[in-house]
């Protein structure tokens, strides 16, 4: 994996490189400055000569100039190049606007700047946006400049590698290997392109397992770039890099180390033994050590990557050289390290380097720079990773409250990728709060990198003076430089052997006082609980329900007002997964379903009511589930003992993100008196299966009683409100009931209509779609959003974040369902729901769901037409209250 990240860097550097092209004698000074600085990686200089460069471009030649085009794409890549996408985003279409219109939409040029919208989109996540660009730039190269064209290679390549980012490696393969076949044939055998196509196909057999068949290709690779580019250049160590970690796959790790060590090598050459991008040698190497059980070797190499990107980013709100990233990915790998193999006193200095790349991921969340594939994707594990054993890490040592935080965040983060895939954005990024040692050596840390960073930009400085023959590279000020290096490091080991020193202590006085806090710990959902408890304005008695799977178990932490409590269940992820699996199975096919449901009641359920005992009378269960646990129709459980299902004893809601990091909004009290807004579309579409939903007018006029009854019977509808059916469901009404003050009268928004979560898609009753990420809408005076035909799709948990979605924008709580139900069937529960919570509040809304779900389950409900059985779970399980359930 960590060759696939070098690989990407270099695409990165060849998508988005900054030819000179068309820009006249004026400004090209100026632009040969900006790809000089480009091609050093000294992305944030080169912005304000790039701005520059554009302003004289619109003000010589025009705003609609090619010229001005070349230098906003110039820009864009310098934005992209430091993480800030939303400021390359409009730059980047500007640019393919002006291309379009000025040159037409079939010029080569045009396709560049596809291209490179494409990269963007793609680097961001939003594949299917990246998906058309990325055809149509191959579609205008081949027509224009013909299928053995350079550049329809280029577009090959990257078409290729969107499909292998998407594991649509069928699809890459033969893009890969025509866009080798064109280079081989037009650029020659020894081309250093040939050489990234055989490094790009290797690439994709190594994912596949065909190592047999990527060695070659490695090999042939590398051969080509000795010879062609030299063997010290950055590109022979990519090459190095990839062979090596395909060795590694292989077991051979005597023939990878000393390939690791030579890439190494190179780069402490160029670009220099303090530049970010050797962080990943370093940990490349390292990680291999590990491997091969040479501890004593990895734990200095992994401590040295994270000291240069620490001195590079650790506060640094410019990611330059994309140093976020890399610390994001190698602190977590060397608290890993020191979690697995240093041993029990080294477990809080893990906690804090897990607790660095947590904190570094929020603030690539809070900016605009996303995981990409390669991070997420990495070795140590995907996105979810550090939070999760972090989380796992503090509640053995009975940080429980800080261990719910961490998993809080969690929850943000997702939240963060569903929108970034569907084109939203979030600008929030919480941090973790570091005990007192931790805040220490953070700020020790922050010291010394502020030494290091002015250490290498004067050695840049150097550099320049000596290549200029300004100053020899033997000169008292090059010495000078060279020894104070050596007294940084002495500075930062010494730092970081105080802290390592510090955290043991730490951890002895930890061993003394954890067992304390098994018994209970007051965290955010305990305290919430017990003011809403105080308050009398808790609704049903709640106990909260933390389920965090992973390969060595099932952690709970079960909260009431009183406090929260660890507990830890032999039953491991993968087995969970397939009880989840079988139980969506079954209950999708109507088959029997009761072993998976007795199953996963026993491992999730069972635990916590031990925990409690009866006399605890808990009456409502707020779930809090990580993994595939997030798809389980929790409702559906049923307990082994007297096979009564959860929905019989409990009311159930599910926790989601909300923005905040914490629980906000769980205690805000609904408006007693309901008022409400019903929307509807019963129209078949193609992009939704062409399917009509008879149902919807039953379920839009059961719900709101409106005095413009339309195709209603007078007086019909359980709340007063207004309809919007069909025709009459609009996008214009949508935005407005959507808008801040829009809708300041109805207290919930119901939506009986196609919604696809997975893509968070609507069908409005015109016929128009909507994606719900691109609305921004402010739902601050919604007491409920409902969603009642919903399609999750296949994406995990994408139910989950459409309702973390609404919830962040305001809403107190969404309901909406794990699968789309027959609207046979929604009619009845949902105008049951209503009349059970009341338009005067007789109950809460989770208590009135929970009643609604009984009334189906007890045959009391009915669908209206012959052969369709409601009391099966296929109808009334997939049901989900997210948020405030009162």
């Amino acid at each position: 994996m960590k060759a696939k990240y070098l690989m990407i860097a270099a695409i990165v550097i060849a998508a988005s490189g900054l030819p000179v092209e068309g820009v006249r004698a004026q400004s090209a000074d100026l632009s040969v400055q900006v790809a000089e600085l480009y091609r050093q990686g000294r992305y944030r200089e080169a912005i304000p000569i790039a701005t520059r460069a554009l302003q004289q471009d619109e003000a010589q030649f025009g705003i609609e100039h090619p010229s001005t085009a070349t230098s906003l794409s110039h820009l864009a890549s310098l934005y992209q190049s430091l993480g800030r996408y939303e400021d390359a985003l409009p730059l980047y279409r500007r640019a393919l606007a002006i291309r379009e219109k000025v040159l037409g939409p079939e010029h080569p040029d045009t396709a560049t700047s596809l291209d490179s919208l494409a990269w963007l989109y793609q680097s961001l996540g939003r594949y299917e946006d990246a998906l058309p660009l990325y055809r149509r730039s191959l579609a205008i190269r081949e027509k224009v400049l013909g299928p053995e064209h350079p550049d329809t290679a280029t577009s090959l390549n990257s078409l290729a590698w969107l499909y292998q980012s998407q594991g649509r490696y069928d699809d890459a393969l033969p893009l890969y290997r025509r866009a080798l076949a064109i280079r081989e044939k037009v650029l020659g055998p020894e081309h250093p392109d040939t050489a990234t196509s055989l490094n790009s196909l290797a690439w994709l057999y190594q994912s596949l397992g065909r190592y047999d068949d990527a060695l070659p290709l490695y090999r042939r690779s590398l051969a080509i770039r000795e010879k062609v580019l030299g063997p010290e250049h950055p590109d022979t160590a990519i090459s190095l890099n990839s062979l090596a970690w395909l060795h590694q796959s292989m077991g051979r790790y005597d023939d990878a180390l000393p390939l690791y060590r030579r890439s190494l090598a190179i780069r402490e050459k160029v670009p220099g033994p303090e530049h970010p991008d050797i962080a990943i040698s370093l940990n490349s190497l390292a990680w291999l050590y590990q491997s091969m059980g040479r501890y004593d070797d990895a734990l200095p190499l992994y401590r040295r990557a994270v000291r240069i990107v620490a001195a590079a980013d650790i506060s640094d709100p410019i990611r330059e050289h994309g140093a976020i990233a890399h610390l994001a990915l190698v602190s977590a790998n060397l608290a890993y390290f020191l979690e697995k193999h240093a041993g029990q006193s080294s477990l809080d200095e893990a906690i804090f380097y897990y607790k660095l790349s947590v904190n570094t991921r929020q603030r690539m969340r809070a900016g605009t720079r996303g995981l990409d594939k390669a991070i997420r994707d990495s070795f140590t594990e995907k996105l979810a990773g550090p939070y999760r054993r972090l989380a796992r890490l503090l509640i053995e040592r009975g940080r429980i409250a800080e261990a719910e935080r961490v998993l809080l965040l969690l929850k943000e983060s997702e939240l963060t990728e569903f929108l970034r895939r569907n084109g939203g954005s979030d600008q929030r990024g919480e941090q973790l709060v570091w005990a007192p040692e931790e805040e220490q050596y953070r700020r020790d840390l922050e010291r010394v990198a502020t030494e290091w960073r002015e250490y290498e930009y004067r050695r840049r400085e150097l550099d320049e003076l000596v290549k200029g023959n300004k100053i020899t590279a033997n000169g008292s000020e090059v010495v000078e430089h060279d020894a104070q290096r050596n007294q940084l490091e002495r500075r930062t080991g010494s730092i970081m052997a105080d802290a390592t020193a510090r955290f043991v202590e730490a951890s002895r006085r930890a061993n003394e006082t954890r067992i304390k806090s098994f018994d209970s710990a007051r965290t955010g959902l305990s305290t919430k609980l017990g003011e809403m408890q105080q308050r009398a304005s808790g609704g049903l008695r709640t106990a909260g329900l933390v389920l965090l799977p992973d390969a060595r178990g099932l952690t709970l932490i079960v909260t009431t007002d009183e406090g929260a409590v660890p507990l830890l269940r032999e039953v491991s992820e993968a087995e969970l997964n397939t009880l989840v699996s079988s139980l969506r199975t079954a209950i999708a096919s109507q088959k029997d379903y009761r072993q998976p449901a007795e199953a996963l009641y026993r491992h999730l359920i069972e635990p916590a009511e031990a925990q409690l005992g009866k006399q605890a009378a808990i009456r409502q269960w707020a779930i809090l589930p990580y993994g595939s646990l997030r798809d389980l129709p929790f409702a559906a459980l049923i307990n082994p003992a007297d096979g009564k299902h959860l929905i019989e004893q409990y009311a159930l809601v599910t926790l989601t993100a909300d923005g905040s990091g914490r629980f906000e909004g769980l205690e805000t009290i609904p408006r007693a008196r309901w008022q409400g807004i019903a929307l509807g579309a019963s129209q078949p579409d193609p992009e939704f299966g062409n399917l009509a939903l008879p149902g919807v007018l039953r379920e839009v006029c059961g719900v709101v009683r409106d005095q413009q009854a339309g195709p209603c019977r007078s007086g019909e509808g359980v709340v007063a409100g207004q309809r919007y059916l069909d025709a009459g469901f609009t996008p214009e009404i949508l935005r407005r009931l959507m808008s801040p003050g829009g809708g300041a009268g109805p207290s919930f928004l119901h939506i009986a209509t196609h919604f696809k979560a997975e893509k968070s898609l609507l069908l409005l009753g015109d016929g128009s779609k909507l994606r719900a990420v691109a609305w921004t809408p402010r739902l601050g005076q919604y007491d409920l959003i409902a969603l009642s035909a919903c399609d999750s799709g296949v994406t995990e948990a994408a139910v989950e974040s459409l309702g973390a979605m609404f919830r962040s924008q305001g809403a107190k709580a969404v309901l909406a369902t794990l699968w789309p139900v027959a609207d046979v069937g929604a009619a009845p529960l949902m105008v049951e729901f209503y009349r059970q919570r009341g338009e005067r509040q007789a109950m809460s809304k989770a208590e009135a769901l929970r009643q609604a779900q009984l009334a189906m389950l007890g045959g009391q409900l009915q669908a209206g037409k012959p052969g369709i059985d409601l009391r099966h779970p296929y109808f009334w399980a997939p049901y989900v209250l997210m948020g405030n359930w009162l």
